[in-house]
C-alpha cells in the first residue's frame, strides 16, 4: 500500500522510523530524568552543574542518537532483507545467533561512525571553551553534534529511498 501513495521513498522511510524514534526517546527522556535525581548520592562529589549540563546534554542529543540506531537497522532491512527475520519461522540456534551478533556489531560500528564527527566537535568545543564556560559547554555541543547527526540520518534516509523502490515485494516472504 505504501508504494502506491504519491509519496517521496525517503520520506517513507523517515515515516516509518518516526513513530519508533518518538517512543524510544521518550524512554530514554525519562531514564535520564531518573539518573538526574539520583545523580546527587551516586556522584556526590561531582558538581551540580557538571550533572545538570551533562543531563541535558543527554536529553539534547538522545533523539539524534535513536534515529541513527533506526536508520541503521532499516539501512539493513533495505539492504539486506533476507537477514531480517520476520514472523514465527525466524531461524533459532547458534548460526542465527551468530547472524544476529553480527548485524549487532555492524550496528554499533555504523552509529559509532555517525556520531564521530559529532564527538570531534564536542571534544573541541570543550577543550577551547570549558575554562571559560565551564561544564555548560556541553549543551551547545550536544545541539551542534545533535544537528550533524540528524543531517546524516537525512542524507542517509534520502538514500535508503532508491533501496526502498527497488524492492520487490514479490520477493520478500510473506508471514503465514
Amino acid at each position: 500500500v505504501l508504494k502506491t501513495w504519491p509519496l517521496k521513498p525517503g520520506a517513507v522511510v523517515r515515516g516509518e522510523m518516526a513513530w519508533p524514534v518518538a517512543v524510544v526517546t521518550t524512554v530514554a527522556w525519562l531514564f535520564v530524568l531518573i539518573a538526574l535525581v539520583l545523580s546527587a548520592s551516586a556522584f556526590s562529589r561531582a558538581g551540580v552543574g557538571l550533572r545538570m549540563s551533562s543531563g541535558m546534554a543527554a536529553i539534547i542529543m538522545a533523539p539524534a542518537i535513536v534515529a541513527a540506531q533506526y536508520t541503521v537497522h532499516n539501512g539493513a532491512a533495505l539492504l539486506f532483507p533476507a537477514w531480517i527475520a520476520t514472523g514465527q519461522g525466524r531461524p533459532r540456534g547458534v548460526d542465527a545467533m551468530g547472524q544476529r551478533l553480527i548485524m549487532l556489531a555492524g550496528t554499533l560500528l555504523v552509529v559509532l561512525l555517525a556520531l564521530l564527527p559529532a564527538a570531534i566537535i564536542g571534544g573541541v568545543l570543550w577543550f577551547a571553551f570549558a575554562r571559560l564556560v565551564g561544564p555548560w559547554i556541553l549543551i551547545p555541543a550536544a545541539l551542534i553534534g545533535a544537528v550533524i547527526v540528524i543531517l546524516e540520518v537525512l542524507v542517509a534516509t534520502e538514500s535508503l529511498g532508491a533501496a526502498y523502490e527497488r524492492l520487490d515485494l514479490t520477493s520478500v516472504e510473506r508471514e503465514e
